[in-house]
Formats: C-alpha cells, sequence, structure tokens
C-alpha cells in the first residue's frame, strides 16, 4: 500500500541510498516490506504535477533521488564510454565491445542511429544538441563504417 505521507516516504528512500548507494530503485523493488520504486514513481507524478514544494523537491535532491532515469542511465553508460577512451586512447568501441559490464559498442550504435535520426521504434528518434556536444568532446565518430 503506498503511503502518501512524504515525510515516511522520503525517510523510507533516505535509507534505501544509505544502504545501496543509489536512490533509483527498480519500479517493482520492495525495501523494509513497502514498493520504493511505486513511491518514486508517485513522487516523480507530483512533482510534474507542481503537487510537490521546492523545499520537498530540494529534501530528495539532497538524496540523489533520479528524476529522470533515462537521462540517469544515459549518463552512465556514456561516463562509461569517456573511461573506456581513457584507457582505450578512442571514444569507438566495436558494435560486440563490452567494458566494465556494459556493452558500450551496442550502446554507442543507437547513440549513432538516434544521431542520423533512425533510432528508437518509429525510427525517428533524434540525439539532442547536448548529447551530441558531449560525444563529440570525446571523440565519438559518426560514421565509423566510412572510414
Amino acid at each position: 500500500e503506498l503511503d502518501d505521507s512524504f515525510t515516511s516516504n522520503y525517510f523510507l528512500l533516505n535509507e534505501y541510498s544509505k544502504k545501496f548507494n543509489h536512490c533509483n530503485p527498480k519500479q517493482k523493488e520492495v525495501f523494509q516490506g513497502r514498493k520504493v520504486g511505486a513511491i518514486l514513481d508517485n513522487f516523480r507524478k507530483r512533482k510534474k504535477e507542481g503537487r510537490l514544494s521546492i523545499g520537498q523537491v530540494d529534501q530528495l535532491n539532497s538524496i540523489n533521488f533520479v528524476w529522470d532515469p533515462l537521462e540517469s542511465q544515459w549518463m552512465e553508460n556514456y561516463e562509461v564510454l569517456k573511461s573506456f577512451k581513457r584507457e582505450q586512447g578512442h571514444a569507438n568501441p566495436k558494435q560486440k565491445e563490452e567494458y566494465k559490464g556494459v556493452k558500450v559498442g551496442v550502446w554507442l550504435t543507437k547513440q549513432r542511429q538516434n544521431y542520423h535520426g533512425k533510432g528508437g521504434k518509429t525510427g525517428h528518434f533524434k540525439l539532442d544538441g547536448h548529447k551530441i556536444q558531449l560525444l563529440e568532446a570525446i571523440g565519438v565518430d559518426w560514421e565509423p563504417l566510412k572510414r
């Protein structure tokens, strides 16, 4: 059962964050007998609807609450690719290449598809300008097969 009380949910997420060193549980995850993933979704929805105060948002930010899990995952993969570049001297892993448990080659292939506007289920997903800049700054080649 979802407890709508901000304070008790915040304290539960704070405990979760201390134990697991992140505040982004899976959607169906249970912690201390409560559905922390559902609590997370509820807070995200409430923020989107303007139903959290600035103070509540600040409290959640203080425990590294993840507001956008897709963006968070993208940045984690980007950091792995940056680490790959530091170690390998380039930021263009082969498609099947794995590094630090991440399929960096597959991930970068998806970014290239998105860059060319051919990503996603509809084939029209585009990579935003900020992400393009980040990837270009570490030397991603958008046309590796044309070399």
